[in-house]
């Protein structure tokens, strides 16, 4: 039993010992694993980081090779840039100086385009031009100058001098120079001188300094023209200026005399009119309108008073100033002699006599008669106490306004002179009342070109201005037809004489 206990104590120690031994044996086998693992392990870790360092080591030479590329890309992409810059500044600098060769082939053809013509101009022209250095020594001159004084270059230097100074006619030659060198414009003087043929000729010389572009004088060009011929005619000028300034004051004095000579005879037909003091006896209220259109005139008023009958007249004599005042004269003596001697107040018969003494004195004959002087004139004979009043007309009518209304008498149409038809003058009978207007006027007035269009006044225009101004009393109406005349003539010359006459009963 104790032998049995223990031999089973040995066989478990045994069991137990193997297994120990079983379990060391594994244990040193799993260690020698895991060891063989560990070193497997750090191999394969090994190879890894071997491999990552090649890895590494490839992939920095892919980036050192990248950015080596990147650089040398860069470099090259640098360089075609800088020398793209370059042939395009070498391409633009060459269409520059292409331009600029291009401008100077132009402006060259220009220049000897100019040349051509300049040589023509110094060749055919009969100006002399002289061109001297700048010491003012002659060095050539042209086909012209030959022509002009009749010496070549050599003779003319071989008698003259070589310098222009010394061969020019000024004696201020040199400070003409000199003014053309300081204001560097050119100068122009007139000189007698002398040809090759011993001929005197005026030269009228142009001097022109020619600088280069450093302001150097580089020459002198001298161009002479022939003012021979204008010369002459200066002087024939002066002298028939002087005749003419002589002339002038002898027409001046003339003109004088005969200004004075119508001055004396505005006098006398001022004297042989109505004086104002009688005028406002027989008419009180009353404006004469009355512009001759030279110092006398052809259109005249008469009035007067024969037993209680006021005769007035309106005339307007064929032309105007002298011819027209020695007719108005004629006239103003007939009526005169008419009705203050012959005591006659009928207006028809009046101006049948007027008519038959102004063609008496005009020796006038014949309808055919060249001569047709005369007058046109409007008469009334106004008898105060019954308020009658006669008209008659030689082609003047009269105007007669009651309460604003206007009415037109006409006269004959037939003038105070010969005439194809020489009929009686119609005496028109007429009832006036207070307050009546009647206007007699000469054609000066309708007839005178004003306005914006330039054209007459016309009679229409007249007569319904007269109609306007009616209603104001005589002296405003005067100066109402005087303002209205003014502002339609304007700048236009009066033409002929003007004459209105209105009378308020």
């Amino acid at each position: 039993e104790f032998h049995q206990r223990a031999a089973s104590e040995y066989n478990l120690q045994e069991k137990i010992i193997k297994e120990l031994q079983g379990e060391l044996q594994k244990q040193k086998l799993l260690a020698k694993f895991q060891n063989q693992s560990k070193q497997l392990k750090i191999e394969i870790q090994n190879k890894e980081m071997l491999a990552q360092e090649k890895t590494a080591k490839n992939q920095r030479l892919i980036i050192y090779s990248m950015v080596g590329g990147f650089i040398f890309f860069l470099l090259l992409l640098i360089i075609i840039i800088k020398e793209n810059r370059q042939k395009k500044k070498a391409n633009r600098l060459l269409s520059e100086q292409k331009k600029e060769i291009e401008t100077q082939a132009s402006q060259l053809l220009m220049v000897n385009k100019e040349l051509d013509k300049l040589s023509i101009v110094a060749r055919e022209t009969d100006n002399a031009v002289v061109i001297a250095n700048p010491e003012g020594d002659i060095v050539w001159v042209n086909e012209g100058f030959i022509r002009l004084y009749g010496y070549t270059m050599d003779e003319f230097i071989a008698e003259k001098g070589k310098t222009l100074a010394g061969a020019a006619s000024n004696k201020d030659f040199d400070q003409l120079m000199n003014n053309c060198i300081e204001s560097k414009k050119s100068h122009t003087y007139s000189a007698l001188t002398e040809t090759k043929n011993k001929e005197k000729i005026w030269v009228q010389t142009t001097l022109t300094a020619i600088f280069d572009k450093q302001g150097n004088i580089k020459n002198f060009v001298a161009i002479d023209s022939n003012i021979t011929k204008i010369k002459k005619t200066e002087k024939e000028i002066k002298e028939l200026l002087q005749t003419a300034v002589s002339q002038r004051d002898q027409i001046q004095e003339q003109k004088q005399e005969i200004t004075d000579s119508i001055l004396y005879a505005k006098r006398i037909q001022a004297a042989i009119f109505p004086n104002q003091e009688l005028i406002n006896q027989l008419i009180p209220n009353h404006f004469i309108l009355y512009r001759p259109r030279d110092i006398v005139s052809g259109d005249f008023y008469w009035i007067n008073n024969i037993e209680g009958v006021t005769v007035i007249a309106v005339a307007d004599c064929t032309g105007h100033g002298v011819p027209g005042a020695f007719m108005s004269m004629l006239g103003v003596a007939y009526l005169n002699e008419i009705i203050l001697k012959e005591y006659i107040t009928h207006t028809g018969v009046i101006l049948k006599r007027l008519r038959k003494e102004v063609i008496r004195s005009l020796h006038q004959h014949g309808k055919d008669d060249s001569t047709k002087d005369g007058m046109d004139i409007a008469m009334i004979a106004y008898n105060e106490k019954t308020g009658e009043v006669q008209f008659s007309g030689a082609h003047n009518p009269l105007y007669h306004v009651r309460a604003g209304e206007l009415n037109v008498i006409k006269g004959d149409k037939m003038p105070i002179g010969i005439y194809d038809k020489m009929d009686k003058f119609t005496t028109n009978e007429l009832k006036v009342e207070k307050g009546d207007q009647l206007y007699m006027f000469s054609d000066g007035y309708a007839d005178q070109f004003g306005g914006p269009k330039g054209k007459k006044f016309k009679y229409g225009a007249f007569k319904r201005l007269i109609k306007e101004i009616s209603d104001k009393d005589m002296e405003e109406q005067n100066k109402l037809l005087g303002r209205k005349l003014d502002d339609w003539q304007g700048d236009y010359e009066q033409i002929d004489d003007i004459l209105v006459m209105g009378i308020k009963v």
